[in-house]
Parts: structure tokens; sequence; C-alpha cells
């Protein structure tokens, strides 16, 4: 039987790796950065806002894995026309 994706994201051993996953507050991102701290990785989790941020090192520490969170504000202005 093949492997749930649910158990494991990935077949690369990420145990001791530090990964930097964007847009990892929410959504898929947040699903994989999830994934990838259960697997033994410290995960830097990136995103524009904090508290959903905070909260995804707090489920991942509680996986018993390793996280810091990077936030990362996008500033209007750079996207104006």
């Amino acid at each position: 039987m093949a492997e749930s994706t649910t158990n494991r994201v990935s077949k690369a051993d990420v145990n001791g790796k530090t990964i930097l996953f964007t847009g990892s507050t929410d959504g898929v991102g947040r699903w994989v950065a999830e994934r990838l701290g259960a697997q033994g990785a410290r995960v830097l989790v990136h995103g524009r806002d904090r508290t959903r941020g905070e909260a995804v090192v707090t489920r991942i520490a509680k996986a018993a894995g390793a996280a810091t969170f990077l936030n990362s504000p996008l500033m209007k202005s750079r996207f104006s026309a």
C-alpha cells in the first residue's frame, strides 16, 4: 500500500534541517509547515499575519517540532500603479 501524504510530505530526510517555507500561515502552506515540523525539520514559518504565524509555531511545538515565525508585512505602496 502507498504511504499516505498525510503522514509524510516528502521522501527526503528533513530531520534536523532548517526549512524556510513562505506563505505558511494558512491553507496548504500551513499544512506543509506542520508536516515538515512533525518530520523533525526546524521550520521558519513565513507570512504577513503575526497571529496566524505564531499559532502555526505553537502547533508545530506541540507536535514536538521546532519553529520560528518570520513576519513579512507587505506595503501597499510597493504594489500601487
